[in-house]
């Protein structure tokens, strides 16, 4: 178990004795181990930080932390550039198809337009003959 576990552990340990406020016996046991994982005596004073000592475990866990924040921030807004380009295609498509359905719809008018029709009075081009009028209904047959 690395250090930045082992701390862990015992920092939610001591927070959950701490709901007991009267447990000071236990909280010395989790200050105990806690020493223990910093291989520090616990009845010394703390000794004042050397500013030329090189970065300590615990220090270069959280430049590891800092590193994947960083990296998961970076593929984060990766992700998001993706899924901005995939609904400005989508748009787009939506916006073609739609011109084509006005389009089509367009050429269709202009085209069945030109047929005389009893709801459309337009006229029709001379090599058409007229259409036939539907009158009436008849019982069916069996031929």
């Amino acid at each position: 178990m690395n250090l930045l576990h082992t701390l862990q552990n015992i920092w939610t340990a001591a927070r959950t004795a701490a709901a007991a406020a009267d447990d000071i016996p236990g909280m010395l046991r989790h200050a105990t181990a806690w020493c223990d994982a910093l291989a520090a005596d616990p009845h010394e004073r703390e000794p004042a930080p050397d500013p030329t000592a090189r970065r300590g475990q615990l220090a270069e866990a959280i430049r590891q932390v800092a590193i994947r924040i960083t990296v998961n921030d970076a593929e984060e807004a990766d992700l998001q550039d993706h899924a901005r380009a995939a609904r400005t295609a989508r748009r787009q498509a939506r916006a073609a198809q739609t011109e084509q359905a006005r389009h089509a719809a367009k050429v269709a008018r202009e085209v069945f337009t030109n047929v005389r029709h009893p709801n459309n009075p337009s006229p029709q081009p001379p090599d058409f003959p007229d259409p036939p009028p539907v009158t009436g209904t008849r019982p069916p047959t069996t031929a």
